[in-house]
């Protein structure tokens, strides 16, 4: 009768940890007979991706796509999240991938990556993995089936009922279909829609490049732009002020769109923006397709000496550093330069991050990397205004860091490109992967690189393989004979972070 929810019927074909290329082609599954069978109005592909490839997803989800079409079968993908264990592709590339495949196929996304992500920034209380980090727990799990309902039916899942969520907290219950909610809600323009006739090429070419626009500027891949990540923007439309001017425009501006600051701006408001234009009176917001295309190719740009490069980075001066020191470190304050160095800019009213790091022999990345962002840092929306000093394996943590997030600055001291043969080196995972020197130096405000040539721990021409690495954008200081850069005082470095903030040196 009228107002009673329908009958929904599950299924499922499934293979415990294998991707869709083994659904796909194991005789151990019947995922390809049931589809031809018919029947079904969904199907929810869900890919493997920290445990199988990039380009064997989009393969294998084009072939499920392909097959549910032949029966009148909606096919929709189903975005995981990133293995805390598995740190070859991060949160952001698993976005990326699914909302390239589904703009190909012309399908719907299930964003539950980014929903557990939402949360585990916004309420790290809420305990969505297992200990392994990568299984999901009873929040996870149901995190992720709120998702898929936003996504199926197009409606909240907020108030919904449902037997299993019994051993949840109602708060709980609650927090998680909101996050579900608002994180389908925005990525909703996300996926492609089916193609355009050609009299709507061009509609369809803007949409394309909005699309693409926006998933560069989104650096940490939460579908919002907060006021750091759409500055570019601003810049290249001729946006003329300080950060507190900034601060008060990206204000407004989230204002006019319905947004709250707090939360970042979602896809549609950014659409709104370049389409319709603002109520600004700083700077106009609306694009042509020539005006997008221009920025796009800014935004990919790798290289920091093109016309781009102040479209790039935020316009104010870094404010606040953060000491990573070398592995074997358990008193940081009281080893080699960085109680010292700390001190100094202490003295100089700039805020200063230095703590015992966790896991301090091995260093793992997988440790570090959040420590450095969330702790030292004070959050990751500090880290753009932020200048990361790391040392020996502090350095190779602050390189990989800039893979990741974007950031005022990084001087480096006593860096090297790969494990040397040591197995602790090894262990901490900085080394089993090429470095990305483009997005190093796209992300980075700026890079000094403090080199010594009778370290004797690492050759001179590791430290040099940095150095050509990151170059242009590096400036490179032969320090002569330092050895590893064990004493205090450091002068040299002190003048360079000096004058990096801005301020007056004080004697």
């Amino acid at each position: 009768s009228a107002g009673e929810p329908p009958e929904v019927l599950a299924e499922r074909s499934v293979l415990g940890g294998a991707p869709l290329k083994s659904l796909w082609n194991e005789r151990k599954t019947d995922a390809q007979k049931r589809l031809e069978e018919g029947g079904y109005d969904v199907v929810v592909l869900q890919e493997d991706l920290p445990e199988t490839t990039v380009q064997a997803f989009h393969k294998y989800a084009a072939l499920f796509h392909q097959k549910a079409s032949s029966v009148g079968c909606e096919a929709i993908l189903l975005m995981t999240w990133a293995y805390k264990n598995k740190d070859w592709i991060s949160m952001e590339e698993i976005a990326d991938a699914h909302w390239d495949v589904a703009r190909k196929l012309g399908v719907k996304v299930a964003p539950a990556g980014l929903a557990w992500k939402r949360v585990e920034e916004r309420h790290p209380e809420v305990k969505l993995r297992q200990k392994d980090g990568e299984h999901p727990t009873l929040c996870g799990t149901y995190l992720m089936a709120a998702v898929v309902f936003a996504t199926v039916w197009g409606r909240s899942p907020v108030g919904t009922k449902y037997p299993a969520s019994g051993a949840l907290q109602p708060h709980i219950i609650e927090l998680l279909q909101k996050a579900a909610w608002e994180t389908v809600e925005s990525c909703r323009s996300f996926g492609a829609a089916a193609p355009a006739p050609e009299e709507k090429l061009l509609d369809t070419r803007r949409e394309a490049l909005v699309w693409d626009i926006f998933c560069k500027l989104d650096v940490e891949g939460d579908a919002r732009l907060t006021s750091v990540e759409l500055l570019p923007f601003a810049t290249f439309m001729s946006f003329q002020g300080n950060a507190d001017d900034w601060e008060r425009e990206f204000a407004a501006l989230c204002a006019e769109v319905g947004c709250k600051t707090e939360g970042g701006m979602p896809i549609d408001g950014f659409r709104h923006l370049v389409d319709s234009g603002s109520r600004s009176e700083t700077f106009s917001t609306d694009c042509t397709v020539e005006d997008l295309q221009e920025l796009l190719e800014a935004l990919r740009s790798r290289c920091r000496t093109s016309p781009a490069e102040e479209v790039l980075m935020p316009a104010s001066r870094p404010s606040r550093v953060v000491i990573v020191p070398g592995n074997g470190c358990r008193k940081v304050r009281k080893s080699n330069w960085y109680g010292w160095l700390a001190d100094e800019l202490e003295r100089r009213k700039v805020p200063v991050g230095i703590e015992n790091m966790p896991d301090p022999d091995v260093a793992r990345e997988s440790v570090w990397l959040p420590f450095i962002a969330d702790r030292l840092a004070g959050g990751r929306d500090r880290l753009p205004q932020t200048i990361v000093v790391g040392h020996s394996s502090g350095a190779a943590a602050a390189m990989r860091l800039a893979e990741k997030h974007r950031l005022g600055g990084v001087v480096l001291v006593a860096a090297y490109t790969s494990d040397l043969g040591d197995a602790n080196e090894r262990a901490s995972g900085y080394f089993n992967r090429a470095w990305d020197w483009d997005k190093q130096r796209a992300n980075c405000g700026f890079v000094v690189q403090f080199a010594s040539r009778n370290d004797p721990f690492l050759p001179f021409a590791v430290q040099a393989e940095v150095r050509d690495g990151l170059a242009p954008l590096i400036e490179f200081k032969d320090m002569g004979n330092r050895s590893h850069f064990f004493d205090a005082p450091f002068p040299e470095l002190l003048d360079v972070l000096v004058q990096k903030l801005g301020h007056e040196d004080v004697k």
